[in-house]
């Protein structure tokens, strides 16, 4: 977690200052205050623009609600700047300072810790992404693809547990990984009796050996996992 909040910060505290460095003349020796957004900026090109843009909106989109309104208020801002039938902008400098004022309202909440549990927010999303993908293979009558996503998805899971509560799993088996979630009460019982059950089928279909398992086994394995998600990581 620590790790993770760090590079973050490290990412969003770059950006800024590229932006500070791209749109304001550096040669000054004043501070960036919000004075300064009426100065004229410098713009070396529209690409930086639409980068800058590009990263804002992703990290507004991945570390907030996805009804947060400032991500669709920046997109908002976007699309009033942009030359009409065309993605140049006929106003960049409009926008950077824009983006400069998220970043920084970014920055804010990481230092003060109002974004919440960035590892399990992304360690979620990530997750849900890998079972939608399996369900839609389950969907179209391909279980050994399914099985195959649901199985790495059932592994990082458990692993990720580990590693959100301090547990160096890393190196281990699954068969260790499950042990030690037990050991640490961090499953409860009925779930480590039908991780058996499901550690098998992760272990015929890394094998190939599709006749040892059915399309009914791989549709409730995909289930469980997204019980231990909404279980550790609030979603799903």
């Amino acid at each position: 977690m620590k790790s993770r909040k760090i590079k973050l910060r490290t990412y969003v505290s770059e950006l800024i200052d590229r932006i500070e460095r791209t749109v304001w003349n550096s040669s000054s020796n004043e501070s960036i205050v919000l004075k300064s957004i009426v100065k004229t900026p410098i713009v070396e090109s529209e690409s930086f623009c639409h980068e800058v843009y590009s990263s804002t909106i992703s990290l507004l989109q991945s570390l907030y609600d996805k009804h947060d309104h400032r991500a669709h208020k920046l997109k908002e801002r976007y699309n009033t700047l942009l030359v009409p039938d065309d993605d140049r902008f006929f106003a960049p400098d409009l926008l950077l300072p824009v983006c400069h004022g998220k970043l920084k309202g970014i920055l804010n909440d990481i230092d003060n810790d109002l974004i919440g549990d960035l590892e399990s927010q992304i360690s979620s999303e990530i997750f849900g992404n890998f079972l939608l993908s399996a369900a839609h293979a389950l969907d179209e009558g391909n279980k050994e693809f399914s099985a195959v996503l649901a199985s790495a998805a059932l592994e990082d899971v458990l692993k990720k547990i580990g590693a959100l509560n301090g547990l160096d799993v890393r190196t281990k088996t699954i068969e260790k990984v499950v042990g030690i979630l037990v050991g640490k009460k961090l499953l409860k019982g009925s779930s480590s009796k039908l991780l058996d059950k499901y550690i098998f089928i992760r272990n015929k279909a890394l094998h190939a050996e599709w006749d040892k398992f059915q399309t009914e086994e791989v549709s409730s394995m995909i289930a469980f996992i997204e019980r231990l998600l909404l279980e550790h990581f609030g979603t799903k």
